[in-house]
């Protein structure tokens, strides 16, 4: 119930408590006022990471609607839709809602509709697959007239890019663990034969204990059998 009150409170536009680690606190906000805290677990050595962190069990993939949900507040915008902040009324748990505009996807053609349906793929499978402590979780997907949405984890530190601009140079442990956490994501994407192609500080969150979360799997490339090399050029044209 803490973690709803502090939603609460942030939607409400009131002062919260500081969040200890693990518990979610004002987003972006968070990382820009550099609030991510150096938690005892970022000093650990590379190959503890998978024991501190241990792999969540595999569940069958569920759906749900929007009526299940109350939506808090805007996270972010994107190119095809919107990052809304919501709690699950059953279970009061907060996630974060990609909700995509079907008209934007269609109008952009073909590229763009594969793109979504790609993610929405991608993020079902792996979680199905048990998911990764360093790779955001899709819980719900679901679909109405006009938009998709994905329900995804709730990542309470912001993203690496505005943790980056506060801090301006992280502490060398700090870089340590994020490199590591990183290649571990990554193995983990290309063992199950997919590219994430899109590789930058912004598609990459940060959790309130200070561990990452690799996201935004829009342009990610499931490898077809016997194929050996991706011929297309895609991704962010500043990080190209």
């Amino acid at each position: 119930m803490a973690e709803v009150r502090r939603v609460e409170a942030l939607r409400k536009g009131e002062p919260t408590p500081a969040s200890g680690p693990g518990e979610p606190g004002d987003g972006r906000a968070a990382a820009a006022a550099g609030a991510v805290p150096e938690a005892s677990s970022l000093h650990a050595p590379i190959d503890e990471l998978r024991e501190r962190r241990p792999r969540k069990p595999s569940s069958e993939f569920r759906m749900a609607e929007l009526s299940d949900f109350s939506l808090q507040g805007v996270l972010g915008q994107g190119e095809f839709g919107t990052v809304m902040m919501a709690i699950k009324h059953d279970t009061q748990k907060v996630y974060a809602i990609k909700v995509l505009q079907k008209d934007n996807i269609v109008h952009r053609g073909g590229r763009a509709v594969d793109h979504a349906v790609t993610e929405k793929q991608v993020l079902q499978d792996m979680s199905m697959n048990g998911g990764h402590p360093f790779i955001v979780s899709l819980h719900f997907a679901f679909q109405d007239v006009g938009h998709l949405y994905l329900v995804l984890d709730f990542v309470g530190g912001g993203d690496l890019y505005s943790l980056l601009e506060a801090k301006h140079q992280l502490p060398e442990h700090w870089v340590q663990i994020y490199a590591g956490e990183l290649v571990l994501a990554l193995l983990h994407v290309h063992s199950l034969g997919i590219i994430f192609r899109d590789l930058k500080p912004e598609n990459v969150m940060v959790e309130m204990d200070g561990h990452l979360k690799l996201t935004d799997f829009g342009l990610a490339k499931v490898k077809q059998r016997n194929s050996v090399t991706r011929a297309s050029i895609c991704g962010t044209p500043e990080y190209l």
